[in-house]
């Protein structure tokens, strides 16, 4: 009895040692070693990674890159305001303005668009239109006025997304799509409406040339609203 005593205590000692072992789900030393590197490791990629994002999107020079990306976004904005600005306000004298042209061609005020050829035929043609138009019927120039106050209307759009690009970065893509449906526009209308392939062409280049500057200024708002967004998480003024 004495024997089978003193085995079952030691049994008994033996297993009350390791079962809390197991039941705290405690691991071997190889086992915890390998837990503690790899757990090191996802910290270190982890810290690196934050490192990374930090030096892209903040830094010491964050606001004067913000003050440079909103610089080089009204200076392109500006040049398209400029440019709506010109082609609107020139639509409404449109008549002496052909009167002008043909003066400075040499083309005598009576002259049929026959007797010239390629696009000065045709800028003859159009200014004996505008003379006849206007002679008998005036009032169809007022469609052309209000083409030339939709462009002072879209330049004041523009304005807007000078002063707050990133708020209003609607307009800039508004802006992007309105040249490139300048494209199928004059391809689709210009045969019908009677216009020369060559001009066609030259109507198309107007909504290439806006396109550009809108598309860089649309790049440099994107990056700015990145900046700004993340300057507003760290409280940075």
């Amino acid at each position: 009895m004495a024997g089978s005593s003193s085995h079952v205590g030691s049994f008994a000692r033996e297993h009350g040692r390791t079962r809390p072992a197991v039941a705290h789900g405690r691991l071997p030393a190889g086992g915890m070693a390998t837990r503690l590197r790899a757990s090191r490791q996802a910290a270190g990629k982890g810290a690196e990674m934050k490192d990374r994002e930090a030096d892209i999107v903040q830094g010491p020079s964050d606001s004067g890159r913000r003050a440079v990306l909103r610089r080089r976004v009204r200076v392109l904005l500006v040049l398209v305001v400029f440019g709506l600005l010109v082609s609107g306000v020139t639509a409404f004298p449109i008549r002496h303005e052909m009167e002008l042209l043909m003066g400075w061609l040499g083309v005598p005020p009576d002259a049929s668009h026959e007797q010239y050829s390629g696009i000065l035929g045709w800028l003859v043609r159009v200014h004996n239109g505008l003379r006849d138009m206007y002679d008998e019927f005036p009032w169809i120039a007022y469609g052309t006025d209000w083409l030339a106050f939709a462009h002072v209307l879209l330049a004041v759009l523009f304005v807007g997304a000078a002063v707050d690009p990133v708020r209003n970065i609607w307009v800039i893509r508004f802006g992007l799509i309105a040249c490139a449906g300048v494209i199928p526009l004059a391809l689709i209308c210009g045969p019908i409406r009677g216009i020369p392939f060559y001009w066609r062409l030259i109507d198309c280049a107007f909504g290439v040339a806006a396109f550009v500057p809108l598309f860089l200024a649309h790049r440099f708002t994107t990056q700015l609203a990145v900046l700004q967004n993340a300057s507003d998480r760290t409280g940075e003024k």
